[in-house]
C-alpha cells in the first residue's frame, strides 16, 4: 500500500489563504519510550519520515535520557518556536492514563483522579517550563490510516484470506476505559475485514485480566480457520517479541511481531494530526458577506459534501474573480455530485439552486449509491464574462479505498442493518476524508474551457466514420488563452491523439489571434451515431489544462 504524504504551508492565493494561525508553530511528537532501544529506534525512524513545513521534535514520556518532553520543547524553542506547539500523542488510545499525564506535563487541564502528581515526581516527570501554548491531538484510536497499516501487516502473512481469521491484540486499559478501547478496536476490525476479505477480524487483549483475552480468542478462532495475530502496538519490544508468544504457547498461528512503527502510514497519521490542529480555512467573501466553513457544515458536521463544496467554491472564486469580490447572481454551477449536502451547501454559499443557476451533470454509471472520483467534478461559470472552469478533486485527496468502502457500507446502514462497529468505522472514514479535504494545499486541479471549431469553415460538422481521411479541429485563441502554447503530446479528441502531420498556426476565425489546427484520423475516432457533440482536451506547455467542445453530425 502506498501512502501519500500531505504537505501544507503558508500561502496566499489572490486574496484567499489557507494558513496556520500561529506565527512560529512547531510539532511535538510524544511517544511512551522504553528502556529497550529496539522499541525506541523504530519510533525515531518514523518521525524521520515526517515531511512538514514546521519544526518537528520527538519526545519520550519516560525511560529515554535527554529525549524527554522538556528536552524536545527546548529544542523546538531553539528553532524559533515560541507561540504554538502541537503535541501529537503517538499512543494507541485516547482513553489511557498516559494521556492525562501528558496533559499534566504540558500544563493543560487534566483529570486529577487519574494523575498522581507525587508518583510522577518520583519518576522525574514535572510540568514543563515554556511560555508556548500547547494543543493536544487525539491518539490513534480507530483512524483509517491505522486500520490500513494493520491491514498491510496482516496481508504480509495472509495466504488464503477466505479461510483465515485475523486477531488484533493490544494492552487495553483498566476500568471503564476498556470499553472505549474495545469500541475502537472493533471499528478497526470492520475496516480490516472489508479490506482483507478474510473470514473475520477479532480484537483481544494481551492480559488475562482483560476480556476478551488473547489466548481465548485465538483458541476459539482456531476451531473455525487459520489464525493471524497482529499486535496493535506502537513499536516492537518485550510484548511483541516475548509476551505475546508466551501467551500463545502451544497454539498454531501466523505471527511476525511487527508493530505499527516504522510503517510509513504512522508518519502520515502524525502529519495529518498536526495539520488538523494548525490549518485554518479563511471565510468565503461573496456579495461583501463572509461565509465560514463552520456555517456551511453546521447542519451536518460530518458531511464530506459540505466541506468539499466550501473548498471548491474558494478555489473557483479565486480563479474566476481573482482580486474582485464574487457576486451571487453572477455564478452558474454545474455539479457532478448528486448529494443533498452538495446542493444545499452550493445554495447556501451562492444561491444558485434557488435562482435556477444550478445544473446536475452526473457521470454515466455513477449515482448516490455508487460514487466515484468523477462525481467530485464541478463547473463554475462567471456569467458576465462567460468564463467557465471545470475543477476536479485531486486523486491524492481521497483516502485509500474510501469511496469503495462508503459504497459498500452505505446501503447496509440505510437498511438499518449496520452494527455499531460498522457505523463507527464509517464515521471515522468520513472524518478522515474531511480532514484530507481541509488540510490539502491543492485539493483541486482545474481545466479552462476554450473555443473549439471542428472542420473550420463548415456547418453542420458532418463526420462520416467510414471515411479514410482525417478531420481538422481548430483550437481558438483569445485574450484569455494562447492556443499556440498547447503541448501537442497531451491533446486528445474523441479519445484519439492528433496525427503526426504538424500543427498549423492560422487565424481561423479572423479575430487577430493565432489559432492552432490539429488533424485526426476519422475512422479511429471514438464517436457514436447518436453523438451530437465532440470534445478536445489537453494541456499547455506550462501544465494548464483545457477542454472545449463543438457540435457534430454523424453520418452512417
Amino acid at each position: 500500500m502506498v501512502f501519500l504524504g500531505l504537505f501544507v504551508s503558508l500561502w496566499l492565493l489572490a486574496g484567499f489563504s489557507v494558513a496556520c494561525w500561529a506565527q512560529n508553530p512547531g510539532v511535538l511528537v510524544i511517544a511512551h519510550g522504553s528502556p529497550n532501544e529496539t522499541w525506541n529506534q523504530p519510533v525515531r525512524d518514523t518521525v524521520a519520515q515526517i515531511s512538514l513545513p514546521y519544526p518537528v521534535e520527538l519526545a519520550f514520556l519516560e525511560f529515554v535520557p535527554d529525549e524527554g518532553v522538556q528536552d524536545a520543547v527546548d529544542r523546538l524553542e531553539a528553532q524559533g518556536v515560541d507561540e504554538i506547539m502541537v503535541a501529537v500523542v503517538c499512543f494507541i488510545s485516547s482513553h489511557s492514563s498516559h494521556i492525562e499525564e501528558i496533559k499534566y506535563i504540558l500544563r493543560l487541564a487534566y483529570d486529577t483522579e487519574v494523575v498522581d502528581e507525587e508518583a510522577l515526581a518520583e519518576e522525574g516527570l514535572f510540568p514543563i517550563e515554556s511560555d508556548a501554548k500547547f494543543i493536544l491531538t487525539s491518539a490513534l484510536d480507530d483512524h483509517p490510516i491505522i486500520a490500513q497499516v494493520l491491514t498491510d501487516r496482516a496481508r504480509e502473512l495472509s495466504t488464503n484470506p477466505s479461510e483465515e481469521i485475523v486477531v488484533i491484540t493490544g494492552h487495553g486499559a483498566a476500568g471503564e476505559n476498556l470499553a472505549k478501547w474495545s469500541e475502537n478496536m472493533q471499528s478497526l476490525a470492520v475496516r480490516m475485514k472489508w479490506e482483507l476479505g478474510v473470514k473475520d477480524v477479532r480484537h483481544s487483549y494481551v492480559f488475562s485480566s482483560r476480556e476478551p483475552y488473547l489466548r481465548n480468542v485465538v483458541e476459539e478462532a482456531l476451531l473455525e480457520a487459520e489464525v493471524i495475530v497482529i499486535p496493535l502496538m506502537i513499536s516492537e519490544g518485550f510484548f511483541t517479541d516475548m509476551y505475546i508468544p508466551m501467551q500463545l504457547a502451544g497454539l498454531s498461528y501466523m505471527y511476525n511481531g511487527e508493530a505499527l512503527a516504522p510503517h510509513p502510514g504512522l508518519a502520515r497519521w502524525i502529519e495529518l494530526s498536526a495539520l488538523k490542529a494548525m490549518v485554518e480555512l479563511p471565510p468565503i467573501l461573496i456579495d461583501g458577506e463572509e461565509i465560514t466553513m463552520a456555517e456551511v457544515r453546521e447542519p451536518e458536521p460530518l458531511c464530506c459534501c459540505r466541506v468539499a463544496t466550501f473548498r471548491v467554491c474558494q478555489e473557483a472564486f479565486n480563479l474566476l474573480w481573482e482580486d474582485e469580490i464574487p457576486q451571487r447572481d453572477d455564478t452558474y454551477i454545474i455539479s457532478s455530485h448528486p448529494s443533498k449536502g452538495h446542493k444545499e451547501a452550493f445554495d447556501y454559499i451562492t444561491g444558485a439552486v434557488s435562482r435556477g443557476d444550478y445544473e446536475l451533470d452526473i457521470p454515466e454509471g455513477t449515482s448516490i449509491e455508487n460514487l466515484t472520483m468523477e462525481n467530485y467534478t464541478y463547473g463554475f461559470l462567471k456569467k458576465p464574462t462567460d468564463q467557465l472552469i471545470k475543477l476536479h478533486m485531486n486523486a491524492e485527496v481521497f483516502p485509500a479505498s474510501f469511496l469503495e468502502f462508503r459504497n459498500w457500507i452505505r446501503p447496509i446502514k440505510k437498511a438499518g442493518g449496520a452494527t455499531p462497529a460498522q457505523i463507527k468505522a464509517f464515521m471515522s472514514a468520513k472524518q478522515h476524508f474531511i480532514d484530507r479535504i481541509i488540510t490539502a494545499k491543492d485539493p483541486f486541479f482545474y481545466e479552462i474551457r476554450v473555443d473549439v471549431d471542428i472542420k473550420p469553415g463548415s456547418f453542420p460538422n458532418s463526420i462520416n466514420l467510414k471515411s479514410k481521411g482525417n478531420i481538422a479541429v481548430a483550437v481558438l485563441s483569445d485574450a484569455n488563452f494562447d492556443a499556440t502554447a498547447i503541448d501537442r503530446g497531451t491533446v486528445v479528441f474523441a479519445n484519439m491523439s492528433p496525427l503526426p502531420i504538424g500543427k498549423s498556426l492560422e487565424d481561423v476565425n479572423e479575430d487577430g489571434w493565432l489559432d492552432v489546427v490539429f488533424h485526426f484520423e476519422t475512422q479511429a475516432l471514438n464517436l457514436k451515431l447518436d453523438d451530437t457533440e465532440a470534445c478536445l482536451s489537453g494541456k499547455t506547455l506550462s501544465g494548464e489544462m483545457f477542454w472545449g467542445c463543438d457540435s457534430v453530425s454523424i453520418i452512417k
